[in-house]
């Protein structure tokens, strides 16, 4: 897949050569859009690191903007979430991003903090597989990411994995 700024230009120096194929360039360009979310959404992986590329991945400040800006396409197409080394200092924004992934059926948290807030959102979703990981232990103490694997949420899950890594999650 192109990287955006590429098709970008791609489509400028086409209207540019060509201006009177301007309106069939723009319907080009919506029905690839249209083909191509679904697939760009099926898996999001929020890692901080984006440099490597086992998975296509994405900021967590680019999901949030997404979020907000096209909550349909979180809703409609994102079936398979992994959410890798997320800081206590974003628990709202991972909240408002898993609200709106209404159809995600495979959640990894990997090595991101647990809040309580997350139970809540969990039980809106038709979970079929969990993947957890807590944090590092910190000065040989565990850390508070308390997981309880018997709320009711977890009841519907198929398959949970608990110290996992997302390497081999994907």
């Amino acid at each position: 897949m192109l990287p955006p700024e590429l098709a970008s230009q791609i489509f400028e120096f086409a209207a540019f050569l060509n201006p009177e194929c301007l309106l069939q360039l723009v319907l080009i360009f919506l029905t690839v859009q249209h083909r191509m979310q679904p697939l760009l959404y099926l898996t999001l992986a929020i890692h901080p690191r984006l440099s490597q590329s086992h998975l296509p991945r994405f900021s967590l400040s680019a999901v949030i903007k997404l979020s907000t800006s096209q909550p349909e396409v979180l809703r409609k197409y994102t079936r398979h979430a992994c959410l890798v080394n997320i800081q206590p200092a974003h628990p709202t924004a991972v909240v408002g991003v898993l609200s709106r992934c209404l159809v995600t059926v495979d959640l990894a948290l990997i090595r991101t903090v647990w809040w309580k807030d997350y139970t809540d959102i969990l039980s809106a979703l038709s979970l079929q597989r969990f993947s957890f990981c807590p944090r590092p232990m910190v000065h040989g103490r565990s850390s508070p990411d308390f997981f309880d694997g018997s709320l009711p949420v977890f009841s519907k899950v198929t398959h949970l994995d608990i110290d996992a890594h997302w390497r081999d999650w994907g």
